[in-house]
């Protein structure tokens, strides 16, 4: 597979929504960007909409630290004619990926709406909100791409959901490749119609809640979520231990974030906030994660990834699988530590947080060989979907039959098709 994202195509995405009938309209909320660790507040100007454009690119160009002419790329996000602008310092293009920055023609000048990172980038439609949504991909040299769904909104684009997919031609890329196929064109480079049902393929039909807690050293927290899940704080010597868990289950679904040896963002210990030598706060000598702690979940870890009697070796592809079921962040607000001790290990006596949860509420995808006597309303029970949704994510089955009439395909056995993994 050939991942030349256009940019041309990429760009038919971005603009924004002054000018978009069913999108709010930016008043008080201004877009930040940041970039190389800072985080930086557009002008005035841009803040109001009343740039020009020789304005826009000089600022464009400070922010990335650059004199050269800017990439340009002209897209209508809200897709009713507008003239947006998305500017990047086009020395770095690539499919890997660019900061872009984005401007919203206005009746007096330009706005300022937001910064995004891509390589390739294609325009869906709305969300009920109305707010516009676009799909993001970035390749990356170890054989995959990652894809992002975003929306935008008063104070910039937000991701919703990403994850990391084979691509090429690699046996690993089997079966999983067509997701980016149902995107691009990668031959033509023009855009494909990514419908609802493949959109729900890659990304779950993604749900996401915010949560704030205060915990005191000993003391255990817990957070349901999803009538499915619980987030818990779980206590430890000097700390807490981030955990998820499905109801009726023990297994930890955290247990396999990044890295697996060493310091792990799962586990906040007081010892992670201060010096060698426990005197003095961090001064960066103790290299340990701090405030902010990533961490992913799925409900296949200690089932169809590493359960206990599996004697497989976990791959970068289970990491990658459960990363995309679900992602967490937890931010410490307010941290008390033990006192200094030379020499000793802090503990931490009591913590404010707050959390974020993203994970899919639809099953990840799995490839179903088609056995003797299968049906398709057989194969679309097993996973718990309509024949008319097996249909939507298997594009070869609908070119089978007539436009507008009765479904007539057969699956042959051995053929594989694209279901939702059935719930263990």
């Amino acid at each position: 597979m050939k991942p030349n994202f256009i940019f041309g195509l990429t760009l038919v995405l971005s603009g924004v929504w002054l000018g978009c009938s069913s999108a709010p309209k930016i008043h008080s909320t201004t877009p930040i960007t940041i970039y190389d660790g800072e985080t930086l507040t557009a002008p005035r100007k841009l803040q109001n909409g009343l740039a020009s454009l020789p304005e826009v690119y000089a600022w464009a160009n400070s922010v990335l630290g650059t004199n050269y002419p800017l990439e340009t790329i002209h897209a209508d996000i809200c897709q009713n004619g507008g003239d947006d602008l998305f500017v990047a310092q086009p020395d770095w293009g690539g499919t890997g990926g660019n900061l872009y920055l984005a401007f919203k023609p206005t009746r007096k000048g330009y706005r300022f709406v937001g910064d995004l990172w891509f390589g390739g980038m294609q325009i869906i439609s709305p969300d009920s909100r109305g707010r516009p949504r676009l799909i993001t991909f970035s390749h990356r040299s170890s054989g995959s791409t990652r894809v992002a769904l975003c929306y935008l909104d008063r104070d910039g684009f937000h991701e919703i959901m990403g994850r990391m997919l084979p691509s090429g031609d690699g046996p690993h890329a089997e079966g999983k490749d067509w997701l980016l196929d149902a995107a691009f064109d990668f031959e033509t480079g023009k855009p494909k119609n990514l419908t609802e049902p493949m959109l729900q393929l890659v990304f779950g039909d993604p749900a996401t809640i915010e949560f704030s807690g205060s915990i005191k050293a000993g003391q255990r927290f817990e957070h349901p979520f999803g009538n499915r899940f619980i987030f818990a704080l779980e206590p430890e010597q000097y700390g807490w231990r981030i955990s998820v868990y499905e109801k009726g289950r023990r297994e930890d679904l955290a247990e396999l974030t990044l890295p697996l040896h060493g310091p792990n963002p799962t586990d906040i210990e007081g010892w992670h906030f201060r010096n060698e030598d426990n005197t003095m706060p961090n001064d960066g000598s103790v290299n340990v994660p701090q405030e902010n702690r990533g961490f992913i979940f799925s409900p296949e870890v200690g089932r169809t990834i590493n359960a206990p009697e599996s004697t497989n070796e976990m791959t970068m592809d289970d990491i990658d699988r459960i990363e995309a079921f679900g992602e967490g962040e937890l931010k410490i607000t307010r941290l008390k530590l033990s006192p200094p001790q030379l020499q000793g290990t802090a503990n931490i006596e009591r913590m404010n947080f707050d959390g974020k949860l993203t994970w899919r509420r639809k099953n990840l995808e799995s490839l179903y060989a088609v056995r003797q006597g299968d049906t398709l309303a057989k194969i679309a029970k097993l996973s718990g979907m309509t024949v008319k949704e097996l249909y939507a994510i298997n594009p070869q089955m609908a070119t089978q039959h007539a436009p507008g009439s009765q479904p007539v395909f057969h699956p042959a056995v051995g053929e594989r098709l694209l279901i939702y993994a059935p719930t263990q």
